[in-house]
């Protein structure tokens, strides 16, 4: 990874939320970053955005699972391994 990259990179990281290693996968970290959920590759240095607006994520064995809150309701989502790549 070049250095312009991996200093964008970082800054996606510091100002994240929250930082999730993928569980398949250690080259991928996931992280929430003004309520959008984003991959980071660190070889490449490419941030993909996978899901806007959430609140917090979390992984349970192949399922990622997002929490969206509302003023009076609170949204929970699973996905399966399948529909993230």
């Amino acid at each position: 990874m070049n250095t312009e990259k991996a200093n964008q990179a970082s800054q996606r990281v510091l100002s994240a939320t929250k930082v999730l290693w993928d569980p398949f996968n250690r080259d991928i970290v996931w992280l929430i970053r003004n309520q959008h959920l984003d991959t980071l590759n660190l070889l490449t240095g490419t941030i993909e955005q996978r899901i806007a607006s959430i609140d917090d994520f979390m992984f349970d064995g192949s399922r990622l699972i997002t929490l969206t809150r509302g003023k009076d309701t609170t949204l929970v989502k699973t996905y399966t391994r399948d529909t993230l790549n």
